[in-house]
């Protein structure tokens, strides 16, 4: 059985990120030792998707139009990371995420989060992988219940940490 993730943009833009550009643009030591730590964790994340065929990691067209602005260097150190993802072209999920109605009990969520999360349910998506979730957790119930309305079915959201540990849980 292959277990289909959507990968959120920031898992992208941390495994694209250098070390000299997150100590470059960030101030305080533990905001740079935090962006270290979900670096390493995406670059973890990202091994264990190109040497597992029953992982299938799909980036949505959404997260891909979100990517186009992040910075050049980024952009093309991800590069190298390219073919363990499998970048959506599903224009169906996307034109359906993009023209959904979103119920008005949601509107204090960010928006594209929603339609990243709505669109990985339509591309059949298991998990959401994505850090800066916390939006996204704390109002989970309501989503899965205004969602549930609409017949559709919500991914779990987890980082990267969550889903390596749910991979490597000792017997």
């Amino acid at each position: 059985m292959v277990v289909k993730v959507a990968v959120d943009n920031n898992i992208l833009g941390y495994l694209g990120e250098t070390e000299e550009r997150i100590a470059k643009c960030l101030k305080t030591k533990k905001a740079i030792e935090k962006a270290l730590v979900r670096m390493e964790y995406s670059k973890i994340f990202t091994k264990i998707v190109c040497s597992n065929p029953r992982i299938k990691a799909v980036v949505p067209i959404l997260v891909m139009y979100e990517f186009r602005k992040a910075p050049p260097e980024v952009r093309i150190n991800v590069k190298k990371y390219m073919k363990c993802f499998h970048w959506s072209m599903n224009e169906r999920a996307y034109k359906k995420a993009l023209n959904i109605k979103i119920s008005p009990k949601l509107k204090h969520i960010k928006e594209s989060d929603l339609r990243i999360l709505i669109e990985s349910s339509y591309l059949r998506c298991r998990y959401l992988i994505t850090y800066d979730n916390e939006d996204l957790i704390k109002n989970e119930d309501l989503i899965r219940k205004e969602l549930k309305k609409l017949k559709i079915s919500v991914p779990k959201i987890i980082t990267p940490e969550d889903f390596i540990n749910l991979l490597y849980i000792p017997k």
